[in-house]
C-alpha cells in the first residue's frame, strides 16, 4: 500500500537498517578470524538496531501530529484533543505554582482561550502539541503502546500483525509473529548489554529476522498512520 504522505522517517529507518546489516557482515568475516572480535560487532549491530527503531518511533510521531497539523479542514478527535489539553497543562505547572505575575496569568489566559476554540472544533486553534518521547530502554512494548495511546491506539500491537513464510508437508504458509515478544526480547538483550556488560547468546540469523520483522512492523504502522489521517479528514 502506497501512503499519501511522504514519511522521511521511514527513509531514514530504512537507511539505518543498512547500517546495521553492515555490522553484521564485518561480524560475519571476523568469525573464522576471532570469536570475540565478531560478537563485538554483533552487540554493536544490536544496540544500532534498537536504537534506531526507537528514533524511527519517536520521529514518525512526529510527523504524523505535524501532518495533522498542515491539515486545518480535519476533524480533531476527542483523544487528541484530550492530549493536547494535557501536554498544555502540564507546560503551564510552573505557571500555575505562581500566578501573582502579570506573565504568567497571561500565559494561563492565552492558553486556556486557545484549548477553548479546539474544543469549538475552532480552525483557529494553535498546532496540536503532543509529546513524541517515551521510555523504550526500560519498558519495551508497555512504553511504545503508552506512546500510541496518545493518539487513539488502544494497543499498538494488536492493530498490526507481523507475519513470516515458514516451510510446511503443503509448502510455504504465513504464520503469525508474537512481534511484542519479540521488541521485549531485543530490548533484554539490549540492556543486558548495556548495563552489565556480559557476553548473550543470539546469532546473526536472529538479528537479521529481527531486522525484517522491524521493517515490516515499520511498512505498516505507516500505513496505519496514514489510514487515521485519512478518516480525519
Amino acid at each position: 500500500m502506497k501512503t499519501s504522505h511522504n514519511y522521511e522517517s521511514l527513509n531514514k529507518f530504512y537507511i539505518a537498517l543498512r547500517e546495521v546489516i553492515i555490522l553484521i557482515k564485518r561480524s560475519q568475516k571476523e568469525e573464522n578470524k576471532y570469536r570475540k572480535i565478531s560478537n563485538i560487532f554483533l552487540k554493536s549491530a544490536l544496540i544500532l538496531l534498537t536504537s534506531k527503531f526507537e528514533a524511527f518511533l519517536e520521529n514518525l510521531m512526529s510527523e504524523y501530529i505535524y501532518f495533522l497539523n498542515e491539515n486545518k479542514d480535519k476533524q480533531v478527535s476527542d483523544i487528541l484533543k484530550v492530549q493536547h489539553t494535557k501536554e498544555i497543562i502540564d507546560s503551564l505547572g510552573s505557571c500555575f505554582k505562581n500566578t501573582k505575575t502579570d506573565k504568567n496569568r497571561k500565559k494561563i489566559i492565552e492558553s486556556m482561550k486557545d484549548l477553548s476554540l479546539i474544543w469549538r472544533n475552532s480552525k483557529d486553534f494553535k498546532p496540536i502539541q503532543i509529546s513524541n518521547k517515551f521510555n523504550y530502554g526500560k519498558h519495551g512494548s508497555n512504553a511504545i503502546i503508552e506512546l500510541f495511546n496518545r493518539i487513539g491506539f488502544d494497543d499498538i500491537f494488536n492493530e498490526i500483525e507481523i507475519t513470516e513464510l515458514i516451510k510446511t508437508i503443503d509448502g510455504e504458509a504465513e504464520e503469525i509473529i508474537d512481534f511484542r515478544a519479540k521488541i521485549n526480547e531485543l530490548i533484554q538483550k539490549r540492556n543486558t548489554i548495556i548495563h552489565n556488560d556480559s557476553s548473550i547468546l543470539f546469532t546473526k540469523e536472529d538479528l537479521i529476522n529481527n531486522i525484517k520483522y522491524l521493517k515490516q512492523f515499520s511498512k505498516k504502522i505507516v500505513n496505519k498512520l496514514d489510514e487515521k489521517l485519512l478518516q480525519n479528514n
